[in-house]
């Protein structure tokens, strides 16, 4: 009976690796690029080492995101690479274990827009991709806007591409992209990023027959061994597709200013005015970077204490609107002076980092995260209760728990949560919320 079993197994592995796999690919650069008939980028150079390697015959199939889809349900292809996990997608398809990389999604605009929060996208056209996970998944855009009550009209595209036109034409107000495309790659050619990050996601291959199986678990062997060596070939290939990109655009900056100086060699006159078209442009781009800069943290990333209060007051008025409570936190980084004293204000900065992340890992995309200012962060909770931020507190809780013990410092926060009050003013608010966050925090030392 063994040797049967035995004698089966090697047919299915010789089947396996006897057939050409065709693996749908979509539009995606510099994540999957197409380029008259080479495939390349980041995802198809990892799986080509590794079916070179491996001895795996691969045929990429270029199509739409959405027609990957279908194709692979309907069997006329083996492979869809690069698909972020949602339950729908889990119960039709399977998934490989290891992820390829991570990414998340971002809203892009024109470089004149002035599109800096979720609720300056009310009443606006929104570009999105057919079926993307960051449009149609639990923490995509259209359930971000439903959650806040925010009237977006959202206008389906086959490709990114297209998303990318529409912006440029003025067809819609904005896009939503993979943040490496709109990053990396779109703004570049005339679009830029908002602070609107959100839905960190995992990107995996994705099949449908059973019998591919051990191809898979292959593939997902070689994946963890690249990934856990840093110098292997899989990290030389993310950094020629990112970084080069941002070489590539301080070079064509650099060539424009090396143009400015040879012009001024040549002729006083135009010298003059390629210095004042210089400096506007310059201004212009400042102020871009100036809007950017005052509405975000420099640190952690998330809003700044200004920006925060702005949209905890479009919040309120929301809530008051919509009749929808509104709960308020304040949160203080315990024990920061004792790390910054004894381990530097290095590691001090990456706890403060660290623990924003996680406080915006644990509330929706719809809230507000801030920082108030040194070690210290206010949130937002729209249509949310006590008793739901309490259970959003212990989540928080409960994670920086296990961080300290992998991190082996004394990582943990204190929290006080206050329900708004129509007759209460922000600061009102806060400061109660601040007066509960201190009262929990002397509970921890008695």
């Amino acid at each position: 009976m063994k040797k049967i079993c035995l004698f089966l197994f090697l047919i299915i592995i010789a089947y396996s690796f006897g057939k050409t796999l065709k693996v749908g690919i979509y539009e995606y650069p510099p994540i999957i690029i197409k380029e008259e008939n080479e495939v390349k980028g980041v995802l198809p150079e990892i799986l080509n080492y590794i079916s070179e390697k491996e001895n795996i015959q691969l045929e990429y199939i270029y199509t739409t995101f959405s027609n990957c889809f279908e194709l692979l349900e309907n069997d006329e292809i083996d492979l869809m690479l690069g698909v972020g996990y949602t339950k729908e997608r889990d119960e039709k398809f399977i998934y490989n274990k290891i992820p390829f990389i991570n990414s998340h999604g971002g809203v892009f605009v024109n470089k004149n827009s002035k599109i800096f929060s979720f609720l300056d996208l009310d009443n606006k056209k929104v570009g999105v991709l057919k079926k993307d996970i960051y449009y149609e998944g639990p923490n995509g855009i259209r359930n971000i806007s439903e959650t806040m009550g925010i009237n977006v009209e959202f206008v389906e595209y086959d490709n990114y591409s297209d998303i990318f036109n529409a912006i440029l034409s003025g067809e819609v107000s904005a896009g939503v992209f993979d943040y490496y495309i709109g990053k990396y790659f779109y703004e570049s050619k005339g679009i830029k990023e908002t602070p609107l990050e959100f839905y960190l996601i995992n990107l995996y291959i994705i099949y449908h027959n059973d019998d591919l199986k051990n191809v898979i678990d292959i593939i997902d062997d070689n994946l963890k061994s690249l990934k856990n060596d840093n110098k292997s070939i899989y990290y030389s290939i993310i950094g020629k597709y990112i970084k080069d990109n941002v070489i590539k655009k301080w070079l064509y900056i650099f060539l424009i200013i090396s143009g400015l100086v040879f012009i001024i060699l040549i002729t006083i006159v135009f010298i003059m005015k390629r210095i004042i078209k210089q400096k506007t442009l310059e201004l212009n781009i400042k102020n871009i970077e100036l809007k950017k800069l005052a509405s975000t943290d420099s640190l952690t990333k998330v809003y700044n204490r200004r920006m925060g209060f702005e949209l905890l007051n479009k919040l309120i008025i929301l809530a008051k609107r919509k009749n929808k409570p509104l709960v308020i936190g304040f949160i203080d980084i315990d024990n920061l002076k004792y790390i910054n004293d004894k381990y530097g204000h290095s590691v001090g900065d990456r706890v403060i980092k660290l623990i924003s992340e996680i406080i915006k890992k644990h509330i929706r995309e719809s809230d507000i995260i801030a920082r108030y200012g040194g070690d210290e962060f206010f949130i937002g909770l729209y249509d949310c209760n006590i008793e739901n931020a309490k259970r959003i507190e212990s989540s928080i809780k409960r994670e920086l728990i296990v961080i300290s013990k992998i991190e082996k410092l004394p990582i943990s926060v204190s929290l006080g949560f206050v329900e708004y009050e129509n007759n209460k003013s922000l600061d009102e608010i806060i400061s109660k919320a601040d007066k509960v966050m201190y009262q929990n925090k002397r509970k921890k030392k008695h």
